[in-house]
């Protein structure tokens, strides 16, 4: 998407380094509908897979079976102790290790399999294991065992892990529907200059809208006057997150206080730098939006009282807005403050991205003067960006990241730390800008989570949780954001089916000068699920890519220090505050224990990073002419 948006700005479309319908030179109403549409799809799979599959078992321990303890899989181990079956609660029993359970320090006694962790009031069975359910939210009828003897246990552990199952099958399900209209996903295959290749009649994509609505939320029957996003139908992927996910999120920050904020009693670990930065995305489809001259979101929010997300969040693609969640950065917000907003307006959210430059003191990467010598301490904009990797540049550099930094006193020479910032971002940094998750904000803590009964204020945490900074307020962050978006989605459907004349538009936006100018410039400013995504471009006398330059959400997070020492804000999150790395003891199935950093894998974890995504390096061999 970004890279469109960085192509279509050179091409003169209407783009604020994002593409707008309407007028002489925007793409149709249709174009922007379909792109928010497999965007929101990306989005709802990324936020339910991080917290289930990549971040969830740092707190929550791992079914006794293969792939997370090989002792209970098939092997001789097993054999052994008579298990036929990875479920056989007898057979596992006999197969513990002496001290099995108990070695696994880092994890609350609640979210640990077998007696240990047991919650008494626990239902043993209940809507969780009815055979609609199983059907509907996983679309897959063997697994109907699997997930009624977990529910069976009578176990917080048990049914979180139920939850586990069912997660990955509600990624794959609001994955597939996105798809439709994508062409195949990850990879958005029908994205084009200039809007979608979509080549389907109006009667296909009601039937795509249709499909997506059911796995979104209304549910196998499609009945719209009984199921709403406030209240969807069970086993729709809206349910989920907003009947399992959300409250889980709060509950494994009740039992692991250390990575919640101070204003929650905690320790206020991860927290690092309260700078926080956002492109702005999901682009409003309404014709007028690119003409206002100030950053409006689709969404609003009330900031004070007892703030119960499903409630007091208010979405409307339909009012006059510019994006879902705008353009803009925080400086120096902390558990205490909220921070000072720097919004773009008028041509400045045009001009927002010459802020935006990278410094290389610290990376395996040389700038160079044009007479050829080496340019210390310098902070490249992209445009003006190079990356020449050069491994044996000295032993102060530690870093395959450049350091993103945004430009704080733009255009004049920056002097301190206070002039150049590193920035967090992703969904906390999103959500920040927006006005959506701030200090000063307390939600409810009562929510319930449907399949365990409970609430985290059940097992003894307070009413209202605050907003904060810390390692368990990017995953509250993340978690409401994911069901915000899933509402959003089902008015872009909506948008997309009851307007006959959005739908029945096959037209095609062509670049306003019939191609790609001599001489043009152009950039993109997305965000992806993960963070703030830029790409820039130069074009040549001849039309031809004279330069790309793309600056990703996991350079942003694990950027080293600039030349003022400033790290970057996965390195300062570890830092500051002082996170007390001890080590705990693990033992794995031959009895070999080891010391597992877990205190700083989970704020890592938290973050989302992808060191395969910040690093692009492309080495070539000049013999063969290769590139790998």
């Amino acid at each position: 998407m970004a890279a469109s948006f960085a192509v279509e700005k050179a091409a003169n479309y209407r783009s604020d380094g994002a593409t707008f319908a309407g007028g002489s030179n925007g793409i149709t109403q249709k174009a922007v509908l379909i792109r928010n549409l497999v965007l929101a799809s990306e989005y709802l799979m990324s936020h339910i897979t991080h917290f289930y599959a990549l971040a969830a078992l740092d707190y929550v321990m791992g079914p006794p079976m293969s792939p997370w303890v090989p002792y209970f899989g098939s092997g001789a181990g097993a054999s052994a102790a008579g298990i036929t079956s990875g479920w056989d609660k007898a057979a596992l029993a006999i197969n513990y290790p002496s001290g099995y359970q108990e070695s696994f320090g880092y994890y609350h006694a609640y979210l640990k399999p077998g007696a240990i962790g047991g919650y008494d009031t626990l239902s043993a069975h209940g809507a969780a294991n009815s055979a609609g359910y199983i059907a509907a939210a996983t679309g897959v009828s063997n697994l109907s065992a699997v997930l009624y003897e977990l529910n069976d246990q009578k176990t917080i552990w048990s049914k979180v892990i139920a939850d586990y199952v069912v997660s990955l099958h509600m990624r794959r399900r609001i994955l597939e529907v996105g798809a439709q209209f994508a062409g195949g996903l990850p990879m958005f295959r029908t994205l084009v200059m200039g809007g979608v290749a979509v080549d389907a009649t109006s009667a296909t994509i009601q039937n795509w809208i249709k499909e997506y609505r059911k796995v979104l939320y209304t549910g196998p029957s499609d009945d719209l006057s009984t199921y709403t996003t406030a209240s969807p139908a069970s086993g729709t992927v809206l349910h989920f997150i907003k009947n399992s996910y959300v409250p889980l999120v709060n509950i494994v920050a009740a039992l692991y206080p250390k990575w919640d904020n101070t204003n929650n009693g905690g320790s206020g670990w991860g927290a690092g730098w309260g700078n926080f930065l956002g492109y702005g995305v999901f682009n409003s489809h309404n014709t007028n939006a690119f003409g206002l001259s100030t950053e409006v979101s689709m969404v609003s929010a009330a900031t004070t009282g007892l703030f119960n997300p499903f409630q007091h969040y208010n979405v409307d693609v339909t009012k006059t807005a510019k994006r879902f969640h705008n353009r803009g950065y925080v400086t120096g917000a902390s558990d205490a403050s909220s921070g000072a907003l720097y919004s773009p307006t008028g041509a400045n959210i045009s001009g927002f991205h010459k802020r935006i430059v990278e410094v290389a003191d610290y990376s395996w990467y040389y700038y160079w003067t044009s007479a050829g010598s080496l340019d210390a301490s310098a902070a490249r904009h992209p445009w003006d960006g190079e990356t020449d990797p050069t491994p044996s540049a000295g032993t102060t550099r530690y870093s395959w990241s450049k350091g993103p930094r945004i430009w704080h006193n733009y255009p004049n020479t920056p002097t301190s730390s206070n002039d150049l910032l590193p920035m967090q971002v992703g969904p906390l940094a999103r959500m920040w800008v927006t006005g959506l998750y701030r200090t000063g904000m307390t939600f409810d803590n009562s929510l319930t989570h449907w399949r365990l009964g409970v609430s985290a204020k059940d097992l003894g945490a307070p009413s209202g949780i605050q907003a904060g900074i810390s390692t368990m307020d990017r995953h509250r962050a993340r978690a409401l954001e994911c069901y915000l978006i899933g509402i959003a989605a089902a008015q872009w459907l909506e948008a997309l089916s009851g307007s006959p004349s959005i739908l029945q538009d096959e037209s095609y936006t062509l670049p306003p000068a019939g191609d790609l100018p001599s001489n043009a410039s152009g950039f993109g400013l997305h965000e992806a699920p993960r963070g703030a995504l830029g790409h820039w471009v130069l074009v040549d006398s001849s039309k031809r890519i004279q330069n790309w330059q793309a600056v990703v959400p996991s350079t942003w997070i694990d950027s080293p220090k600039d030349y003022f020492g400033s790290e970057g804000p996965l390195e300062r999150s570890i830092v500051s505050p002082t996170v007390t790395v001890s080590g705990e003891e693990s033992i794995d199935f031959r009895g070999n224990s080891s010391y597992v950093p877990v205190e700083v894998i989970r704020i890592i974890h938290s973050y989302d990073p992808c060191l395969a995504c910040t690093v692009h390096v492309v080495e070539k061999d000049g013999e063969k002419g290769v590139r790998k």
